[in-house]
């Protein structure tokens, strides 16, 4: 074999075996030129670790009478990053490369030209002096290295620690071309690698998947969408957090740009306006518009206090923000002045008076022509049906002690904890619970509440749950001095 051929063989060697590893590099094939073969290569530049990047403008120019330009100091553009730009690298290979000839032709340019010119000429110089340590032996695979790692920082003068120094005309335009770059770049990492999702335990590329913003917890989309989509749908808007449990534990809210990638436009307007009604909620003086096409939340305008301690009729009154109805926040009518009062104390007057006479009587003929049939028969219809609801929320809900929220039990234990403030109750008699230990309520003999109702468990019990007989078994084996606690003979009382 000639040299010749000797020279091909291992350039061939060296470019497959280059190519399979690094086929992100290669941005063309070889080019035969009239010196030999023209390679170029793209080299991105991945720092491993986060990076500080000063970003300073150049140094004072000297006139040409030997003075020093004046100039007003601006301080340098500081920002942090794993990933830099990537670098075209282009030299020529003679035909009797690696064992005769290097390359020569070398050039190279900085995507955005974040290489400072001064630093280029270093970096060319640093490149030769590689060729001359290696020679007779492949150095694109060094070459490659040396720039892709980004140790050619080092020796050009850019990098000092952890610090990459770099000089600019226009730093506060590059900044933000480098961190674009700088977060394509993670992006793609990431849609490569595989994670394991913690909600469905299942491996997942990360093109599937979701890395939430403020945890850096990674999750698959789908359970992502299914996850916070039902707690969007059910309004437990608090609950939209990462799934990790020490993110649970410290009830970190998912950000709005996490609930859009993962839920779509859709579920992300009802999670905004499920957040903007709870801080509303939070406010005592909120009300809403009592027009049906509105309702839109109305907080109290801000007015002087008046300090003489008498009734201030102005503070009832109400403009709603979206739609410019004024209305009175008592009655909730149109707004009917300071000197009127409200109309609803001899409205419910004349309802109660309605409802005890008795029906084709007088007194219901004397109340339906001076307020109006059809008027009198729909404030009644209305007062019923309030008092309907009265007696519903009476009987069947318990108002939280902590907000006053009525909730309604349907199966489970008398422990309660609200959604809206947290409060931790009891479902029996309102009262707070220590939330540390909540059982310790139920256990308290000088109370008759119970942490389970008698009724639900003699309702299962008709169901076909029937207990284990274990005092039974015991009195059979002859163990009869058993301590039986009081609270269980409660269930038979």
């Amino acid at each position: 074999m000639s040299q010749l051929d000797e020279c091909v063989a291992l350039f061939s060697e060296e470019w497959e075996a280059f190519k399979s590893i690094w086929p992100d590099s290669v941005t063309s094939p070889p080019e035969a030129c009239a010196e030999g073969t023209r390679l170029h290569l793209d080299l991105p530049i991945d720092l491993v670790d986060d990076h500080v990047i000063s970003l300073h403008y150049p140094a004072r120019q000297q006139k040409p009478d030997g003075s020093v330009q004046p100039e007003e100091p601006h301080p340098p553009v500081t920002i942090r990053l794993a990933h830099l730009p990537p670098i075209l690298l282009s030299f020529v290979l003679p035909s009797l490369y690696p064992l005769q000839s290097g390359p020569s032709h070398i050039s190279l340019h900085s995507t955005h030209s974040w290489i400072p010119a001064s630093a280029q000429s270093r970096i060319l110089d640093a490149l030769s002096g590689k060729w001359d340590a290696a020679s007779g032996e492949g150095i694109i695979w060094s070459w490659a290295e040396w720039i892709r790692s980004g140790e050619f920082l080092i020796e050009s003068g850019l990098r000092e620690g952890n610090i990459i120094m770099l000089c600019h005309p226009a730093p506060d335009l590059l900044a933000p071309l480098l961190l674009q770059h700088d977060a394509a770049s993670r992006n793609s990492e990431f849609a490569q690698s595989t994670y394991m999702c913690s909600i469905c335990m299942t491996s997942q590329k990360g093109a599937q998947c979701l890395r939430l913003s403020r945890c850096g917890h990674v999750f698959c989309r789908t359970c992502l969408k299914d996850f916070w989509g039902l707690l969007i749908a059910e309004g437990d808007v608090g609950r939209v957090t990462c799934a990790e449990p020490e993110c649970v534990k410290g009830h970190a809210e998912a950000d709005e740009e996490d609930v859009r990638r993962a839920c779509g436009e859709e579920a992300l307007e009802r999670w905004r306006w499920l957040r903007e009604k709870r801080e509303l909620e939070k406010d005592p003086t909120i009300i809403y518009c009592p027009l049906q096409v509105c309702q839109a939340p109305v907080p109290k305008p801000k007015m002087e206090e008046v300090s003489s301690g008498k009734e201030n009729r102005w503070d009832a009154l109400r403009t709603c923000p979206r739609c410019g109805l004024s209305f009175c926040a008592y009655c909730r009518r149109t707004w009917h002045g300071v000197l009127t009062r409200c109309v609803f104390a001899k409205a419910q007057a004349f309802v109660l008076e309605y409802q005890k006479a008795a029906e084709g009587s007088q007194a219901r003929k004397a109340i339906e022509q001076r307020y109006g049939r059809a008027n009198v028969l729909r404030l009644v219809a209305q007062h019923e049906e309030d008092e309907k609801n009265r007696a519903w929320l009476k009987q069947s809900t318990m108002p939280c002690p902590g907000c006053q929220v009525h909730v309604e039990k349907s199966f489970g234990c008398n422990h309660m904890t609200c959604s809206k403030c947290g409060c931790h109750y009891c479902f029996s008699c309102g009262e707070k619970v220590n939330a540390q230990n909540p059982y310790a309520h139920f256990n308290d003999l000088r109370n008759k509440c119970m942490l389970f109702d008698a009724k639900e468990l003699r309702e299962e019990q008709e169901d076909g749950w029937q207990p284990v007989e274990a005092f039974d078994i015991l009195h059979e084996d002859g163990i009869d001095n058993v301590f039986v606690p009081p609270n269980w003979r409660r269930w038979e009382e």
